[in-house]
């Protein structure tokens, strides 16, 4: 379990005009491109207006006009847009959170001034003239860029969650089982979702969940190896996460977590605010390390 595994996320949103089509590009299209970004296609689910595919490293979700990519390890993301037709491109966003070992990327990856130049070639590709283009360096060594062409971008709720504990309570094949029965159960409870789930070797697992309409979506990955564990749960369905977040939470036990939350409607968003602040305060006190208080980073998107 010693091989270093860099579990924190690059994240693309990206948004294009109406009817773009991008539910049209076949498979074959969508290995192509990801293989040029550092990652395969392990598995594929289609549930009305969206197709999720599992990767090797994370996940893919693709509407008519917009996607979201998320991917890990020493991937190139934002190459994937580069190769894809560029016709209606309105908006991308581009996040990461503090890399453990940002030497290690791969070139246009290690710095924010080397992801501001890829952000900004990006933009380029606009066919029209850019009206936000906002990066933000946030204390703890995450980043944000959002460029845009007045295009509403997607709503999302995104937990980061690091230093599991105990860590080793995720590294053998039962205890993975369990703690993958325990995410099927969330999306049991909440109604009928299409759920596809794979287990890595030695350890760390990643979910894709779709909902019957086609409309919510959930993705869950987690890399589990001592010394740089690590866990993410995003949804675009907030009374999900407000009904399970304390259960999620509870089930990693994380000393550090973050939260990203783009939301339209601000007094659902400051309920889910006022809930993960009371979750912090039960799941997250000082209780262990020999009692010093857990540090957690909260990033909150107005």
């Amino acid at each position: 379990m010693s091989e270093f595994y860099e579990g924190r996320e690059k994240v693309v949103r990206a948004g294009y005009a109406r009817g773009s089509g991008l539910l049209d590009v076949g498979r074959d299209t969508w290995v192509k491109l990801l293989r040029g970004a550092g990652c395969e296609i392990l598995s594929e689910i289609r549930q009305g207006k969206v197709k999720a595919f599992l990767l090797s490293e994370s996940s893919l979700f693709v509407w008519d006009d917009q996607l979201l990519l998320k991917t890990c390890g020493t991937t190139t993301p934002l190459s994937l847009l580069h190769s894809l037709d560029k016709a209606g491109l309105q908006s991308v966003v581009y996040q990461h959170g503090a890399f453990l070992r940002p030497n290690e990327q791969q070139d246009g990856y290690r710095t924010f001034t080397e992801i501001e130049k890829e952000v900004k070639d990006l933009v380029r590709l606009f066919n029209g003239p850019i009206t936000m283009i906002h990066p933000t360096l946030f204390a703890d060594g995450s980043l944000e860029f959002n460029a845009s062409l007045n295009h509403k971008t997607a709503q999302f709720i995104d937990l980061k969650l690091s230093n599991l504990f105990p860590d080793s309570l995720y590294n053998t094949a039962p205890s993975q089982d369990h703690i993958s029965s325990l995410f099927r159960s969330i999306f049991n409870r909440s109604g009928q979702w299409t759920v596809d789930l794979y287990h890595f070797e030695p350890c760390g697992f990643s979910l894709n969940a779709v909902d019957n309409t086609g409309e919510k979506y959930a993705t869950v990955h987690v890399t589990p190896e001592h010394k740089f564990s690590y866990a993410s749960f995003e949804t675009n369905d907030i009374d999900l996460l407000m009904w399970e977040v304390e259960f999620i939470v509870r089930i990693f036990e994380p000393r550090n977590m973050d939260v990203s939350i783009n939301w339209p409607d601000k007094s659902a968003k400051k309920k889910f605010l006022r809930n993960i602040r009371k979750v912090m305060d039960l799941v997250m006190p000082g209780q262990r390390s020999g009692g010093k208080t857990n540090l957690y980073q909260f990033i909150k998107k107005m």
